[in-house]
């Protein structure tokens, strides 16, 4: 049975003036007081009214200096709120800003059973803002924490808005970034304070005057976003499902060559680079457009199984996302490896225990070319501790051949065991015979 109350106020941005005069209602009203910090312009005249209501408010900036984690800080904070609460009292909370705006530990309190919990609107930082800004939130800009940006800068659109840039070495990396990014950078340094400023930075240098603090965000305007792109483009091939004839005719199976064809076209542009030549930037603008005909084969079979309620595009990113984290424990988790050789055969246990095999050739489709389905085979076999030897006193049909096929045999699993891309020797003996060809062609034309 729920007995107590957690009453959360806020400070509100940092000027006094903008400090709610009713929270010496809330004052008044509590049995016990709490402030997640006294760091904040607001706070000295918060405590004030508190000792002139004849009440002290407890501070957990003491858990600041104890936590390892900020995670662990908080879930210390609600903790304790909560264990106040369960004694049938009406404890007050208060923190910076609004409660409703960038609080993990409000987050915390909403999500547990134990104390009910009433939230009081307050003014944020984000109302000050968007006045300095000019901008208007509902046009599409994300708000979000300085770790999780820089966990993900391309994740959040062209407008991002960044909370809690209070250290130097977290805006350096915010400038580093923003600086790949190629986007504008506005500092928005103690809002509404006498030293409020407003700082547009130049060559992505952060300005002395501006010491960062816990006041302290950062506006990228004009970010290149993956996301709004791909979702450009994921509209697109929706549209034209309804609106071509021909794309409305499709289906996976009628798809099937032209997944092929865009990959080996790929393949193709990726040759180009590897021959070399003056024009690189003709062939990555080459490479560039064929994978993007690539990814459009990908986006369309999604876009055709939404249709059929199976799964969308979102779920195709997360599969491999989910795939790509689990096979990578040496980096996502805490697997050590030594070489690169220890990775790809952690890949394959895991891949076998995640896909439940009795075989490791469960996974080399049949559909594959020979020179590539040699190739994953053979490298099944080494990963099984298999030997070259072995094989060598074999022939591909089990009895004697001709000695031309031995020699071709022998020199496919040299060529195997030396890690031989077999496959791109004989593209290039292809693009080597083209070329002999058209030659060939022009001389007798010539003549």
């Amino acid at each position: 049975m729920i007995t107590g109350v957690i009453e959360v106020c806020g400070l509100g941005p940092g000027p006094t003036s903008l400090l709610d005069r009713t929270l010496v209602e809330s004052i008044n009203a509590a049995d016990v007081i709490f402030v997640r910090t006294v760091n904040h312009p607001s706070a000295p005249e918060f405590i004030e009214l508190c000792n002139e209501a004849g009440k002290e408010a407890e501070s957990f900036d003491f858990l600041y200096e104890e936590a390892e984690e900020f995670e662990e800080l908080y879930h210390s904070i609600s903790d304790r709120l909560v264990q106040e609460a369960s004694k049938g009292s009406r404890v007050l909370y208060v923190v910076p800003g609004s409660p409703s705006v960038g609080e993990s530990t409000v987050k915390m309190l909403l999500a547990q059973q134990d104390a009910r919990v009433i939230l009081r609107p307050a003014l944020s930082f984000l109302d000050l803002a968007w006045t300095e800004l000019r901008m208007d939130p509902i046009d599409g800009i994300s708000i979000v924490d300085c770790y999780e940006f820089l966990a993900a800068p391309g994740a959040y659109g062209s407008n991002v808005l960044i909370m809690q840039c209070y250290s130097q070495t977290l805006v350096d990396d915010l400038l580093n970034v923003a600086e790949e990014l190629e986007c504008e950078v506005i500092i928005l340094h103690h809002l509404g304070l006498e030293d409020q400023e407003v700082i547009e930075v130049e060559e992505y240098s952060w300005p002395v005057s501006a010491q960062p603090d816990h006041l302290t965000s950062v506006m990228l305007k004009g970010i290149k976003s993956p996301v709004r792109e791909i979702l450009a483009l994921w509209e697109t091939v929706k549209t034209l499902r309804v609106r071509c004839p021909w794309d409305a005719e499709q289906t996976h199976t009628s798809l099937t060559r032209h997944v092929i064809e865009e990959a080996y076209e790929v393949v193709e542009a990726i040759d180009e680079l590897s021959v070399g030549g003056s024009d690189l930037d003709g062939a990555m603008e080459h490479l560039r457009e064929e994978l993007g005909d690539l990814l459009l084969q990908v986006f369309f079979h999604a876009n055709l199984a939404r249709e059929a309620g199976w799964f969308s595009v979102e779920d195709v990113a997360e599969t491999i996302d989910t795939k790509l984290r689990y096979r990578h424990p040496h980096v996502f988790g805490d697997v050590t490896v030594g070489s690169a050789s220890e990775v790809v055969s952690n890949w394959e246990k895991l891949k076998k225990v995640e896909k439940d095999r009795s075989s490791v050739l469960e996974g080399v489709s049949a559909s594959l070319p020979s020179t590539i389905e040699v190739q994953k085979i053979y490298r099944k076999y080494k990963g099984l501790n298999g030997d070259l030897e072995s094989l060598q006193r074999l022939t591909p049909s089990g009895d004697s051949s001709t000695e031309p096929n031995d020699k071709f045999y022998l020199d496919v699993l040299a060529a195997l065991d030396n890690k031989v891309d077999i496959d791109a020797i004989l593209r290039l003996a292809s693009r080597t015979l083209r070329s002999e060809i058209l030659k060939i062609e022009d001389t007798s034309k010539e003549s």
